[in-house]
């Protein structure tokens, strides 16, 4: 196949995936709010007033043109290999505008709780309406990034998000896993399940987690590695931080590339 009729094959593929999901996810608009249906369930979102526009990035929902879907893609993504179990401790990174974190409160139920890391405060507020949406009352909200260590850092605009960058144009909070942890008490023997999406810093992240992960006993991680450092996606850095903490590691998910690592009875 000639490399231009490989491209109009792999794009009428994707057209045809983007349908299919669309269609599968039901989006109904309600006043200020769009309702996802979404693994048997509904979610919540709110929309900008006066526009038709979703106050989260959400692709295909409604746009069948636009080229991902955080529910459809990336949020089944982050649950293909274990889903979040009622009574977790769930620790999501680069929550955004909380698609993961609305579904990850539902999952864990009340037994379990979610704290989602934001360090955006424009975007935490969209955060905390759409948990307001969804009564996600076991969720608490971070303010603030994850790194390996505690501080402040710059921060950068990265497509839809934001990524720690020494010439950034906001600052900051950032925390380590192994300090929040000792701060909030976390118990090394709950079942852990930690998401990470944060534009490339997730080997950092890691690093400023060794101690927690080291001592828990039933974690389970999925970490996005479709971000590219020096030329290559960072699954292979994230496998080998991993391994050496104990853990086994699978990368999966092509279309939004992630490693999936566990120990113990955790997957």
């Amino acid at each position: 196949m000639s490399r231009r009729n490989n491209a109009l094959y792999n794009a009428a593929k994707d057209a045809f995936f983007r349908r299919i999901l669309y269609r599968s996810l039901r989006p109904v608009w309600r006043g200020d709010h769009v309702e996802i249906g979404f693994r048997g369930g509904r979610y919540r979102f709110a929309r900008r007033p006066n526009t038709d526009t979703p106050r989260l990035y959400i692709g295909p929902y409604f746009h069948p043109d636009l080229s991902h879907s955080f529910l459809g893609e990336e949020v089944a993504g982050y649950l293909l290999e274990r889903a979040v179990q009622p009574g977790d401790t769930v620790l999501d990174g680069g929550a955004y505008h909380g698609t993961f974190a609305v579904v990850a409160a539902r999952l864990a139920g009340p037994a379990g709780r979610v704290f989602a890391f934001e360090p955006i405060e424009s975007n935490a507020a969209v955060l905390r309406e759409n948990l307001r949406l969804n009564a996600a009352e076991n969720v608490t909200v971070v303010t603030a990034g994850l790194a390996e260590r505690t501080g402040r850092a710059m921060f950068a605009e990265c497509g839809i998000g934001s990524a720690i960058h020494p010439r950034g144009r906001y600052e900051a909070a950032v925390v380590s896993i192994d300090d929040f942890a000792r701060e909030r008490g976390l118990d090394a023997g709950a079942p852990l399940f930690v998401k990470m999406d944060i534009e490339g810093a997730e080997v950092e992240a890691l690093r400023g987690a060794r101690e927690m992960l080291r001592r828990a006993t039933r974690a389970f991680l999925a970490i996005a590695t479709y971000h590219v450092r020096d030329g290559r996606t960072t699954s292979g850095a994230v496998e080998s931080e991993l391994r050496d903490l104990g853990y086994e590691t699978v990368t999966r998910h092509p279309r939004h590339l992630t490693t999936f690592a566990w120990k113990g009875g955790s997957r």
